[in-house]
């Protein structure tokens, strides 16, 4: 149970951290991670980040967003949705 435990509890941080709409982290590390940008995009526009641990999934699958997209502020995203 204490292994269920700890997993669940990973869990819920990295899912409360992607639904925050602030990043945690570093930006380096979203060229490996999903982070929150990635997630925002994902429900901003629907069309990108579908990897819901790692971006090199998005990269390789040709679903993530340009570049220009992962820094534009949310309103000219949904505008351009």
């Amino acid at each position: 149970m204490g292994l269920a435990a700890a997993l669940g509890c990973v869990l819920l941080v990295g899912v409360t951290n992607l639904h925050l709409g602030h990043e945690l982290f570093p930006a380096w590390a979203g060229k490996v991670f999903s982070l929150a940008t990635h997630h925002d995009l994902h429900h901003q526009r629907g069309r990108h980040w579908f990897g819901a641990a790692f971006t090199f999934w998005d990269r390789a699958m040709g679903t993530g967003a340009p570049d220009d997209a992962a820094k534009a502020p949310p309103e000219e995203l949904k505008e351009s949705a």
